[in-house]
């Protein structure tokens, strides 16, 4: 398995060597054959002992780079194949330079171009130091063995042009694996980028998706309060006459509460727009809790047993704390089922809020969504609960906004069964010397409830 760039670079090279070796061996094979003069005693066994060295070398380089992992490895073959063509190349140049009109010694420059290839200009430059030395030998062996005179010109004519070309190839591919790394930084780059542009179209989509579901649903929402408003009214307004007093009273009471849910929807409208818009404003201020958990009872109008410590005191802005509580107790009615418990517990230096229902609870698939905004657990034409989707989104910002969070759980229940949704506001406790200065605080401006200062 390769783990890097560079283990699988060098086992791409080695790949392809070896498919070159392959070819040059019965190439190699051919010219020992036919080559046109006879042969000086020995001169034939060593160039069959470099076709030797090719035929047995490149299989045994060809595996041992394909299996290796890690770059250390892949270096060494590279190496060992490296040091295989140097040995074999020098012993044919051995073989038959001698022969005054043969050009084998060109076929030395490979070598350089192969350095070049496997390590850039450090291969290129090492290999080509091979090259000197071994072609230096060539000449001494010729000068001891074959009486031949040695030639210093001819060691530096040929490894002159060798110097040259291994300079020219090592820089060469030196600024090829260069740009190649730009670009691979570059690539890189732009797919993160590609990546994060995806990411963003995705949630733009989202975006678009949950804005159009949005739009539908809080046009049903307006339209049913103002419907119901303007009907009665209507009423009010032909039959007067003819209606006694309690239809007529039944009528108002029912123009106030479509007023009340019509107030409620454009208030969370409001609330999303500020949120979007940088921030809500609070106050926090000490509130003993359990009247307001009283009050929320009462202003979402849902029946729900209150346990909380009638001196518990919580740091929070009365408003939209009343709203946090609105929110999970219309949820609890809309969705769960009685009875339906609304409580308050110190936990060091924290208050938790508890809103907890007996229905079905959550559906799974929906908790780690349930709150976003424009989300609900049934959407599209398919959809049956009421509402708008940003109740929980806006009891989460706002829990936030006081310094605490909301948390979901599922109640546990008789047999295994879920026992209901529980809701639980993390809110920070009065500090005890705030505490005598909370009976003395001003009571809450008209546009909040007028559950009094402790």
């Amino acid at each position: 398995m390769v783990h890097d760039g560079r283990v699988a670079e060098l086992t791409r090279a080695q790949r392809v060597l070896s498919v070159i070796r392959l070819a040059a061996i019965p190439f190699a094979a051919l010219q020992v054959l036919t080559y046109y003069l006879p042969y000086v005693d020995g001169q034939q066994r060593i160039a069959w002992a470099a076709v030797g060295l090719l035929a047995v070398g490149t299989p045994i380089v060809w595996v041992g780079a394909s299996r290796v992992t890690t770059r250390a490895a892949a270096t060494r073959w590279a190496v060992a194949g490296l040091a295989m063509d140097t040995t074999a190349l020098l012993t044919l140049v051995v073989a038959y330079t001698f022969d005054p009109n043969t050009a084998v010694w060109a076929i030395l420059f490979l070598i350089p171009i192969e350095g070049a290839f496997l390590f850039n200009s450090v291969g290129a430059m090492g290999s080509l130091a091979a090259v000197v030395v071994g072609y230096t030998l060539r000449e001494v062996y010729g000068a001891v063995a074959l009486d031949v005179p040695f030639l210093w010109q001819s060691v530096s004519f040929r490894m002159g042009l060798a110097t040259i070309l291994a300079v020219a190839v090592g820089v060469l591919s030196s600024g090829l694996v260069r740009e190649r790394d730009r670009l691979r930084e570059t690539t890189q780059v732009l797919e993160g980028r590609t990546a994060d542009l995806s990411e963003a179209n995705a949630a733009l989509r989202s975006a678009r998706r949950a804005q159009a579901e949005f739009v539908a649903v809080t046009n049903h929402e307006l339209r049913t309060p103002l419907t119901a408003i303007r009907g009665f009214a209507r009423t009010l307004q032909v039959r007067w006459d003819d209606m006694d007093e309690a239809s007529r009273r039944a009528a108002v009471d029912a123009i106030d509460a479509q007023s009340k849910r019509l107030g409620e929807l454009v208030e969370d409208v409001l609330t999303v727009s500020s949120m979007r818009a940088g921030g809500v404003a609070v106050a926090p201020r000490p509130l003993q809790l359990r009247c307001w958990l009283t009050e929320a009872t009462e202003v979402a109008g849902v029946e729900a047993e209150v346990d909380c410590p009638g001196d518990l005191m919580v740091q929070a802005d009365a408003t939209r704390l009343l709203q946090i509580l609105v929110h999970l107790l219309s949820n609890a009615a809309k969705y769960g089922a009685a009875p339906i418990v609304v409580a308050g517990e110190p936990r060091g230096d924290r208050v938790v809020v508890s809103v907890r229902d007996h229905g079905p609870g959550v559906p799974p698939d929906f908790q780690g969504r349930m709150f976003e905004e424009f989300t609900q657990a049934s959407e599209g034409e398919s959809r049956t609960a009421d509402g708008y989707g940003l109740g929980l989104a806006i009891v989460r910002y706002l829990a936030r906004a006081l310094g605490g969070d909301v948390t979901y759980r599922t109640a546990p229940g008789r047999g295994g069964a879920g026992g209901g949704a529980v809701f639980e506001v993390d809110l920070p406790a009065v500090a005890s010397g705030d505490v005598s200065g909370a009976r003395a605080a001003a009571p809450p401006p008209p546009s909040t409830p007028t559950c009094a200062p402790p």
